[in-house]
């Protein structure tokens, strides 16, 4: 006989057996449920590499170079299926090339255009469109309250608003779209702030002025016994201190260093110590 224990009453529902958290786990998130894989600041420079690299165009074994994952493995397909969510890529045969949007994003025109095409790449996705739509010429809100507003306006589980937030936060930043004020606040600009052109800065030689004063006329070349004389921050004078010269010859070289540099304003005393033949007492003192 059957057991009674295993016999179905007919027209029962079968008891549903719970979910066990593997199970759980392999079960796939409904879209929209995660930001993408890549925040924006990550898209744009993947975005880049490709311009720089490929051509715009790269095929399997590139973008696996360039993302640093296997082909085959899926971070490399969140991280691919992150540049198509932004519009910056699209599969083109057996190649992901460049979109337009994803050209201008790389290799942009201009500052304008490249600010703009930033822009609509951040607003490709659609949550940050309604944050954006809601909250731009205002003040960003405060994290606590802008995960607040995640969770209820977008419906976002608690477990994933933080990280829809962070995602949010990076992308005005990568997008132009927020600018910080002096109280440090965050302004939500309505307007892509283009990113000015700055050249890299040029090897500029180091410049050591040199004082080689004149004594008995004539042009001298300084000799090895040059003496250094730090003036400031990147200021330095040298003065050649041969073996002929003498306390004597100080009140005219302090003299001929003002007139040279145009300040003849300045008369020089300088006294002789009553100690000390020949030496100086207070060489620098001057008077107007």
């Amino acid at each position: 006989m059957p057991d009674e224990s295993a016999t179905q009453t007919a027209g029962q529902p079968r008891e549903k057996k719970a979910k066990t958290p593997a199970k759980q786990k392999r079960e796939r998130l409904a879209p929209g449920t995660l930001p993408p894989f890549f925040n924006l600041t990550e898209a744009f420079e993947l975005a880049k590499q490709v311009n720089d690299n490929g051509g715009g165009r790269a095929n399997a074994d590139l973008m696996s170079q360039l993302t640093g994952n296997s082909s085959s493995s899926s971070t490399y397909n969140k991280k691919v299926n992150s540049l198509k969510s932004y519009g910056l890529i699209a599969p083109d045969g057996d190649v992901l090339a460049l979109t337009e949007l994803g050209v201008e994003v790389a290799a942009p025109r201009s500052p304008e255009a490249g600010a703009q095409a930033k822009k609509e790449s951040f607003l490709k996705i659609d949550h940050f469109k309604t944050l954006y739509e809601r909250h731009k010429g205002k003040l960003l809100p405060e994290s606590q309250y802008l995960r607040n507003i995640i969770e209820q306006d977008l419906k976002i589980n608690k477990e994933f608003s933080q990280a829809w937030m962070a995602a949010f936060q990076d992308g005005l930043k990568a997008a132009g779209l927020s600018s910080a004020r002096t109280d440090g606040k965050i302004q939500i600009r309505e307007l892509a702030m283009a990113a000015p052109y700055i050249p890299p800065p040029a090897d500029k030689p180091t410049v050591t002025p040199t004082v080689t004063p004149v004594v008995g006329g004539g042009d001298r070349v300084l000799s090895d016994k040059a003496m250094p004389i730090t003036l400031g921050i990147g200021r330095v004078a040298q003065i050649d201190l041969g073996p002929e010269w003498k306390t004597s010859d100080l009140p005219r070289l302090l003299t001929m260093l003002c007139l040279a540099l145009g300040d003849g304003q300045y008369t020089i005393e300088v006294k002789k110590s009553s100690a000390t033949n020949g030496s100086l007492d207070n060489p620098g003192s001057q008077s107007s």
